[in-house]
């Protein structure tokens, strides 16, 4: 859902599972710090 700001649309090359690695390399991509991260294993 988006907000009216920005976001990113998950298609089948794209999947929770795969998200957080794709989070990692794209916020290297523009070099930018990570904040905060919360990650949990099901």
């Amino acid at each position: 859902m988006a907000s009216g700001n920005e976001s990113l649309e998950l298609t089948q090359e794209g999947t929770w599972e795969s998200f957080p690695l794709f989070a990692e390399q794209y916020v290297e991509q523009m070099g930018a710090n990570v904040g905060f991260s919360t990650q949990y294993e099901t």
